[in-house]
């Protein structure tokens, strides 16, 4: 009985070793500190995880809001009783106020979820009712404060949505997408404006009455943004997955900067 409790002792001792140097808010971890805890779990799955910890940029802050779908989806891990075992000790760590009210920004979100924070960004500026219509696929912290219409009336609701959805998007843009970077906000202001232009001009230059200027400038809208949002769907769907990420994460960062 001894021998084997000195065996035991000395199979659990590298990850003991390991496990203290941490630091103890695990929310301060580099990804490196990451690969580490995930070595002192045993997995089956360790490999791949390491690997896609790596890939995904996933620092302790992202850890602490990692879910199972997460897991499955992103992280490659396809048993249903590792990933439940990785979250319990996961769940383990959360032991102080900044592990339990850790919170993603935008680019954290990106790094956990890719493909559908490259999906729906473009569409913010070049089909905004597209766009909307992808925020309940984020998690409950990555979503707007208020859904379209909410606090209004549904004839001001339509109008927001059928005229200016950009102002939605405006007035959201520091919780949609867990605050959106760099210059999208303003792209999204330029565009609004825009929009207030053409339908003045559209209104007092033409021909038409205002009912059949205000068809007019949806139906224009409507189907270019229709365009667009199923461009870029097709490539979400068909051709990102294809694509080396590092080029991916190349051509949306250097994107947005551009923005």
């Amino acid at each position: 009985m001894r021998s084997f409790f000195l065996c035991l002792l000395v199979c659990l001792t590298p990850s003991l070793v390991v496990a203290a140097q941490l630091p103890s808010d695990a929310t301060t971890w580099t990804i490196p500190q990451v690969q580490q805890w995930i070595g002192t779990l045993d997995t089956p799955s360790e490999q791949i995880l390491q690997e896609r910890v790596h890939k995904h940029k996933i620092t302790g802050n992202i850890l602490m809001l990692i879910e199972d779908s997460d897991l499955e989806q992103e992280l490659g891990v396809t048993s249903g009783l590792e990933r439940k075992r990785i979250l319990a000790a996961r769940d383990a760590l959360i032991d102080s106020d900044n592990e339990r009210n850790a919170a993603l920004g935008f680019w954290e979100l990106r790094n956990l979820n890719r493909q559908m924070v490259d999906y729906s960004t473009p569409l913010l500026t070049t089909a905004p009712r597209w766009a909307i219509t992808t925020f309940d696929d984020y998690p409950s912290y990555c979503q707007p404060l208020k859904g379209l219409g909410e606090g209004q009336h549904f004839v001001f609701a339509w109008v927001e949505w059928l005229l200016f959805p950009e102002w939605y998007i405006w007035s959201n843009r520091d919780s949609i997408m867990c605050g959106l970077p760099g210059f999208v906000p303003y792209v999204v202001w330029i565009n609004l404006a825009t929009s207030l232009t053409a339908l003045m001009t559209t209104v007092c230059t033409g021909n038409k009455n205002i009912q059949s200027a205000l068809l007019s400038f949806i139906q224009l809208k409507l189907q270019g943004e229709l365009g667009v949002g199923i461009f870029n769907w097709c490539w979400s769907a068909f051709l990102w997955p294809f694509i080396p990420w590092f080029i991916c994460d190349l051509c949306f960062t250097f994107g947005k900067l551009g923005m």
